[in-house]
């Protein structure tokens, strides 16, 4: 059970939060709410995040996903495992190197439910924010 204003699906609930951050900050305000940036175990599951996007307007959003440890392997931020379903955009991910940060986080671009790996704090980049929880 969901609580009031969550969505629901079979596996999480979700909560869109209308405000853009970076990925820590998106991070942090999801677990401020018992939650997490979603961590996508399959295709239904992605669909429903990018309608959710799409829903309200939102160009991205941040996935629960980086690769802070090991460059160019991305892992579920809370697990640390990883992901058994993906789905990168063509050419993706490319650790782009930006100056002196690359790209360690993922957002997931609501129009095609495709995932972009993006730098994680810099100010132009902040998506809108999804939460998970079970």
């Amino acid at each position: 059970m969901c609580p009031p204003k969550w969505n629901a699906t079979q596996q999480f609930c979700y909560i869109f939060i209308a405000h853009s951050y970076t990925w820590s900050a998106a991070s942090a305000t999801c677990a401020a709410l018992n939650a997490r940036l979603p961590e996508v175990p399959s295709e239904t599951e992605n669909n429903f995040i990018a309608n959710m996007l799409r829903t309200h307007g939102a160009h991205s959003g941040w996935l629960g996903m980086e690769d802070f440890a090991t460059e160019g392997e991305f892992v579920w931020a809370t697990s640390q495992e990883l992901p058994e379903y993906t789905n990168w955009n063509s050419g993706e991910p490319n650790a782009l190197v930006v100056g002196d940060e690359d790209e360690d986080c993922v957002e997931m671009i609501a129009s095609s439910g495709k995932w972009n790996d993006e730098r994680c704090e810099h100010s132009i980049h902040r998506f809108s924010v999804i939460c998970q929880k079970e």
